[in-house]
Order: C-alpha cells, then structure tokens, then sequence
C-alpha cells in the first residue's frame, strides 16, 4: 500500500505541476489582491503639510511667537510656516504655491498684551479644502489660548504692557531686577490658584490600545499578508478537490474497485501530492510576504508548515464537498460559493482587526478564521510559537475528521452510477 500510494502522488504532483495555467492562478489571485491593498495602504507617500506664508507687518515679539507657534504643530508637522513679503505672498497664492496666506496686522502684538481686537486676514487656496482647514482650526485655537491667557494672567500682561509703554522712545527695553522680581511673585501666585484645578487632574486619562497597535510597526497590508496566503489556500484547495470528479469521469476509480491498486492508496495519493502541493504554494506566497514586509527569517519554516496544513484542513473541507455533490456542475457551484463566504468571514478578504465584535466572533470559529487568528497571533502579537503549538491539536483534529469523512464517502462515490 504504501508503495502505491507514493506512485499516486508522484503521478498526481507530475500532472498538476503541468498545469501551469493553474498553478499560476493559485499564486496570482492573492499576489494581485495583497498588491492592490499594500499600494493602498503603503504607498509611500509624504504626509500632506499645510504650506501656510505669513507676511508679519506688526514685527513686534508677540508676532513673532505667533509664527513659531505656527511652525510647531508636533512630530505630524502639519503646517509649514514660512516668512514673505506681502507681494510676494500674494503672487505665491494666486499660484496656487501654498495652502494659505496670513496677514498679520501692525499693532497686533500690542492689541494682544492689551486684549484689544486685531483682525488677522487669511487668504486660502480654493484649490485646497482640507489643508486650509487645518491652518483656520489651528488659528482659532490660538485665539482660544489668548483669551485663557488674559483670564489667568491678566494683571501680569497689564504690569509688562504699562512698563514698555513707560518707556521713552530709544530706552532700552530691558526691565529692572524689582519689577523682574514683582512679576515673577504675580506669576507664581496666579499657578498656585491653579493647582487646585491641574494636581491632581480634574479628568483622568486611560490610555487604551488596541491588539494590532501593541506591535511595533505593524501596518495594515501587514495585518492583511497572512490573509492574503489564506486567500491563495482556499482557491488551491478548490482546484484540487475537483480532481476526485476528473477520476471518476475518466473511469479510474471504478476501475480501480477491481483492480489491484486500492481506492485507498489513490486517496492517500491525492492527500500526499496536495500537501506537497500546498507546502510549493505556501513557501512561495510566505517568501515574498516575509522579503518584502521584512519578517524575522526564524518564523518562516513554521509559518510555512501550519499554511500547509491549513490548505489541507481546507482542502478536506472542499473534497468532502466534492464527494457529496450530485453532479460535477453541482460541486463546483457549491465549492465557489463556499469560498467567498470563508474570506468574508474567516478574517481573508477582511482581517478581524477590521471587523465588527459580533462578526469577529463568527468568523474566529469558522475553520480558517481560527487558523489564521493563530498564524497572526504567532507571528505579529505576543504568542509566539505557544500560539501555534496549543492550537495543533486542534487543527490536526480538523484535518483529520475531514479526511476520515472523505474516505468514508469515496468508495460509493466511486461506485456510484453515472
């Protein structure tokens, strides 16, 4: 039996890797889905940055502090400050060489010390609409902070505006040690009264993360890769199922009920060559997965192995199908019917990280939403290789009823009448 088997599944392996068209469809068909969604979601474009010019007329310190506070908008870099001429800026945003152009009036810096209105005139660019946006959110931000800021330190801001417009014009601007020493008593009596407000905190933040944040690095097409292998698996088990219907057209299997060769050894054939088959197509699809997303090299072997017994956990489910179904038409409609429903489900075409709680509880006990949670745990989260280990039983016991059902169904399949 053994030596029959093994000279099934090499005649099986010799006919279906001269199916080229087939192979190629079984590789093609993830490769270009997880192409498309990694240029969607990695596609290596800059950020987008709010190129705002400011034509400062006022001159003065606070102006100054206004077009720092401009440029620091965090590590986002959101906008983009840069200093110009009124003309200048004028002719840049009738270009269309910026998102915006402020104007800051004279005399702002001394309406802001003394809480007088100052109108600061902003010119975007219609062919924008979210940059722009951003630049009038974060001006109106400010606006906020200077109201606050006259509100807490209000006499302080008063106390400096008198002693500057005390000055006679040419002296110096630098204040004496007694009104440094005044100011700096005002100032830390105005942060006393806030403590009772800031320590402790009025409102207490917990910080929640999600699973796929805790990974460093992980991005979306990187959640989506090992889907996309599970996307490759499903259409292979698909086509290899199908080769029980092409026996028993060409009349092999019935012959085979009294010929020496045992229908055993031809189902233990077509279980070796697919696994053989699968692991070709795992190896492949997981090689260019792991260069091109840069995974650590010691994962891949045992990545490999659990997708190829994935396939044949599918592969089982596909090939009981197969023997059950009245007519070959009938097999295929219901095996291509099936499968969308396990990508949609099981985590392939949508990854869980992506899916509603409800739905994510289905589809992590659909058969390759549970393999592919465990592939996923083991490779991006904090699992490890428990996470496969602890699952193997499991998927063994999967594959195993599977093709124990599929043996007990093909010798009436063989048997029965065309």
């Amino acid at each position: 039996m053994k030596s029959g088997a093994l000279h099934c599944a090499g005649k099986e392996l010799r006919v279906r890797l001269r199916d080229r068209w087939a192979l190629l469809m079984w590789l093609l068909v993830p490769l270009t889905i997880g192409g498309m969604i990694t240029a969607l979601s990695d596609g290596g474009q800059p950020q987008p940055t709010a190129q705002l010019l400011v034509v400062d007329e006022d001159d003065s310190l606070i102006s100054g502090f206004l077009i720092s506070a401009l440029g620091q908008t965090g590590d986002a870099e959101l906008i983009q400050a840069e200093s110009v001429s009124r003309q200048e800026g004028q002719e840049r945003i009738e270009a269309g060489d910026a998102s915006a152009l402020l104007i800051v009036p004279e005399g702002f810096g001394d309406a802001v010390l003394n809480e007088q209105p100052s109108v600061l005139q902003l010119i975007t660019n219609p062919a924008q609409q979210i940059l722009p946006s951003i630049v009038e959110e974060f001006l109106s931000v400010l606006t906020d902070a200077v109201f606050y800021l006259h509100r807490v330190f209000g006499n302080e801001l008063k106390i400096i505006t008198a002693q500057i417009d005390a000055l006679a014009p040419g002296e110096s601007e630098v204040f004496a040690d007694p009104m440094i020493a005044q100011l700096g008593v005002a100032i830390n009596n105005a942060a006393e009264t806030l403590v009772e407000y800031l320590d402790p905190m009025a409102l207490e933040l917990a910080a929640a993360e999600d699973e796929a944040e805790e990974a460093s690095g992980l991005t979306f097409a990187l959640v989506f890769f090992p889907g996309i292998i599970f996307i490759g698996m499903l259409f292979a088990a698909q086509g290899l199922s199908d080769s029980f219907w092409k026996e028993r057209e060409s009349g092999t299997l019935r012959r085979t009920l009294v010929s020496p060769l045992s229908l055993t050894e031809i189902f233990l054939g077509k279980l070796l060559s697919g696994a053989g088959l699968l692991f070709l197509l795992s190896a492949a699809m997981t090689t260019i997965g792991f260069v091109y997303h840069g995974l650590s090299p010691a994962s891949w072997l045992p990545a490999v192995l659990w997708l190829t017994l994935s396939g044949l956990v599918l592969y089982g489910l596909m090939s009981l199908v197969q023997l059950i179904a009245p007519t070959r038409k009938s097999a295929s409609l219901i095996t291509s019917i099936l499968i969308f429903p396990l990508m949609m489900i099981g985590g392939a075409f949508f990854p869980f990280e992506a899916l509603p709680d409800w739905l994510k509880t289905i589809g992590i006990w659909v058969p390759n939403g549970y393999l592919l949670e465990r592939l996923k745990a083991y490779l991006f989260y904090d699992g490890g290789i428990n996470a496969l280990a602890t699952s193997l039983p499991y998927a063994l016991a999967m594959a195993g009823l599977l093709w124990m059902l599929c043996a007990w169904r093909l010798k009436a399949f063989a048997g029965r009448a065309e």
